[in-house]
């Protein structure tokens, strides 16, 4: 009998040391993430780097991949801007299938995926609203055409987010396995995804849209009655769950689905309507989603906006796909001049107000800002992309001294 019920208080007693083994480990992985998923969005010029780096690695004696702030082949760079109404959208009629999401076993409870995990763990302000992803891009004969999958916003950050997350765990590991080969490779994610086809393979992953619109201002009336160009600058807070700190264009957001969609198809323009929508958001005051479909169809409408399409782009930190875009606003034209209470630098100025997201300044258009800014280590790879382009090319619409190189 005392031999029994030895045999029982040991086996319970292992029994109880796996739980608390168990919950110590779980307890653990839930500390990681969070340090994680801070180190990810506090770090992430840091990291970005080395994404790059990892990247340059990879295709740095390619001639059909381009490896600057973003990382993309050169055919997906129009020669001349294509009017953002005019790029193609076509949708396939199978969505993203969300069974494929990968599982990483660094995660406290890896079946919920990462965006769920980092939701409940990090508190993240994370919604899983519709997505579209981009499935192929083709820039040809002046035109470009796109075509998108659907899906929602946890299966972009369950197979590219996750990557930042994997990038913040194994940097330096990573680093020192450059300069020692004999270590283990780190990185495993991403070598995972160049065993599907690599990072320009866009069916292996659900690969989220960014739009991102340099937004110019022209002919704004400064405090001594003279006329200058500006760009805004976006200072991003620590609330949003991307570019947490960081220098952006304005506008700038996610590609998401709403009433552009007609019996499985997407309509021309959704592109252009879609930053129409986020302009009014992060520049009119319109509450995020709350804002009226005529009011934004009648921007879209407007003779005045009229933005450009630059180039696509993937960010090597995430692997996202960011549109590139570009619109100057003339302050000499009354309609333009009403959307910011009129054409001073002083009122634009004090039309400007903090939000959830961030705040917005004016800045200088001059070729020496546009070169700053591009080499600004708190500035997202999209915005400096941008800056990379227009610095090559100077922005249409917008004044320039050519005498001293600068835009004026």
């Amino acid at each position: 009998m005392y031999e029994f019920l030895s045999a029982i208080t040991a086996v319970a007693a292992l029994i109880i040391a796996v739980r608390q083994y168990r919950e110590q480990m779980y307890d653990k992985r839930v500390r990681q993430l969070q340090s994680l998923y801070k180190s990810s969005k506090a770090g992430r010029n840091y990291f970005h780097k080395v994404a790059k780096d990892y990247y340059q690695n990879q295709y740095g004696k390619r001639t059909d991949v381009s490896v600057e702030h973003l990382i993309f082949r050169p055919e997906w760079m129009p020669e001349q801007p294509v009017p953002l109404r005019d790029v193609e959208l076509s949708l396939l009629e199978e969505p993203w299938r969300r069974s494929g999401n990968p599982h990483p076993r660094f995660l406290p409870t890896p079946r919920e995926g990462y965006a769920e995990n980092v939701r409940i763990h990090c508190a993240a302000n994370l919604m899983n609203l519709p997505l579209f992803g981009l499935h192929e891009i083709r820039v040809q004969n002046g035109g470009v055409q796109m075509t998108l999958r659907e899906g929602c916003y946890f299966d972009f950050f369950d197979t590219c987010e996750v990557l930042a997350a994997e990038m913040a765990r194994d940097a330096d590991r990573y680093i020192l396995r450059q300069k020692d080969f004999r270590r283990p490779a780190p990185l495993k994610m991403r070598e995972s995804l160049n065993r599907r086809g690599g990072l320009l393979q866009m069916d292996n992953r659900f690969v989220g849209i960014g739009i991102n619109l340099f937004t110019v201002l022209d002919n704004v009336i400064g405090e001594n009655g003279e006329k200058g160009a500006y760009f805004l600058l976006h200072r991003r807070s620590q609330n949003v769950a991307e570019g947490t700190g960081s220098f952006h264009v304005v506008p700038a957001g996610s590609f998401q689905p709403d009433e552009l969609r007609i019996n499985g198809h997407v309509e021309a323009g959704a592109l252009h309507e879609c930053i129409a929508r986020e302009f009014q958001e992060e520049l009119l005051g319109i509450e995020e989603f709350a804002g009226d479909p005529a009011q934004t169809g009648k921007l879209a409408n407007a003779a005045f906006f009229k933005p450009t399409f630059l180039g696509v782009g993937l960010d090597p930190m995430n692997t996202k796909a960011e549109v590139l875009g570009y619109l100057a606003l003339d302050m000499d034209d009354p309609k333009a001049a009403s959307l910011f209470g009129g054409g001073e630098l002083t009122r634009i100025n004090r039309y400007f107000s903090g939000t959830y997201e961030g705040t917005v300044e004016l800045v200088a258009l001059t070729g020496a800002n546009l070169h700053k800014y591009e080499l600004h280590e708190q500035s997202t790879p999209a915005f400096r992309q941008i800056l990379r382009i227009l610095q090559r090319t100077r922005p249409r619409n917008a004044r320039a001294d050519t005498a001293s190189g600068e835009y004026s």
